[in-house]
């Protein structure tokens, strides 16, 4: 198992933005995808293995287009009989059917009500129909065009669009209580600049219930409800510093995170640069440890981050058992 680790996370990012590119790097990028387009190789890939470095062509990229372009025609021909219901309301109620003793702004609300409800029901029939089709072309997009960009970037990929990373593995963080509804998918692990790291989207909710009253009747009942613990990328980086004891940095306003303590008895520690501070909360078991850990470099590197994304960060240093 790995000695340690640096857990990152990013709350409604993109991760793209976040791994730190320098810009030769973005434009190196960008020429290796415009090259794998011109090129003639061809995918040879295994539906069930997503790891190894392919080339995709311009004949690929015009054919998931192409495939794109079909369902969107199905999606509109799948909808167009729901368009003509709604015109027709629209048409009954407010030519055919109105008065000028109605009241003009509820008989609006009623009509786009109506028109909602009717092309909502298109739109998620037209899904039942289609699921399979958008299914396979996300799967094959991420095949042969969004494995191949992170080919061009990291080295040793294994990816797999339809995994994630495990939920027992953030639950070993004691970062945020456990899940009633656990999802992760996206996972990619991979090396850059020698630098190992695993990736992938995750969301996580947790049940919990309340009672209501009704205040004509008296009658009481529980009512469930879910709280979104998470919502973002979750990022594991190798960290070249040996160290014994966890530090976390979360970022004011993270409410769900440490919410539960664990019985791990961390305190809190602060620094020199106020505005981290003000920003930041670090919790460690150790000062010293977290002094050393948490150096004017890394508060520094971590400001940059904050300053180029709008969501909340958490930063979870862990030794791994």
């Amino acid at each position: 198992m790995k000695e340690n680790n640096n857990q990152l996370e990013l709350d409604n990012t993109n991760p793209f933005d976040k791994i730190g590119f320098e810009e030769k790097d973005v434009k190196e990028v960008e020429q290796q995808v415009t090259n794998h387009i011109s090129s003639k190789n061809t995918p040879n890939v295994d539906d069930n293995d997503l790891s190894g470095e392919i080339n995709y062509n311009k004949d690929t990229v015009l054919h998931l287009e192409k495939r794109r372009k079909k369902i969107v025609l199905l999606r509109i021909i799948i909808m167009f009989p729901f368009f003509i219901v709604a015109i027709f309301w629209v048409y009954y109620t407010c030519v055919i059917g109105y008065n000028k003793d109605d009241n003009l702004v509820m008989l609006i609300m009623v009509t786009l009500i109506a028109i909602y409800i009717i092309l909502l029901i298109g739109w998620f029939i037209s899904n039942l129909f289609l699921k399979n089709k958008i299914t396979k072309l996300n799967l094959d997009y991420k095949r042969e065009i969004v494995l191949n960009v992170f080919n061009s970037v990291f080295q040793n990929v294994f990816y797999q669009p339809n995994d994630g990373i495990k939920e027992t593995t953030i639950a070993n963080t004691c970062v945020f209580p456990a899940s009633d509804n656990f999802k992760s998918n996206d996972y990619i692990k991979a090396k850059y600049k020698n630098i190992g790291f695993e990736f992938s989207d995750v969301f996580m909710e947790e049940e919990n219930e309340r009672i209501i009253t009704d205040e004509r009747t008296g009658i009481t009942k529980t009512e469930k409800y879910y709280i979104t613990l998470f919502r973002g990328q979750w990022l594991i980086l190798d960290f070249n510093r040996p160290f014994k004891k966890s530090v976390r940095i979360i970022e004011n306003g993270l409410r769900n995170a440490m919410r539960k303590n664990f019985n791990i008895p961390m305190k809190k520690v602060e620094f020199e640069d106020e505005q981290f501070n003000r920003i930041f909360s670090v919790y460690t078991l150790d000062d010293y440890e977290a002094f050393y850990i948490v150096t004017p470099t890394m508060i520094n590197n971590i400001m940059k981050l904050k300053s180029k994304i709008k969501n909340q960060i958490l930063c979870n240093k862990w030794k791994e058992q």
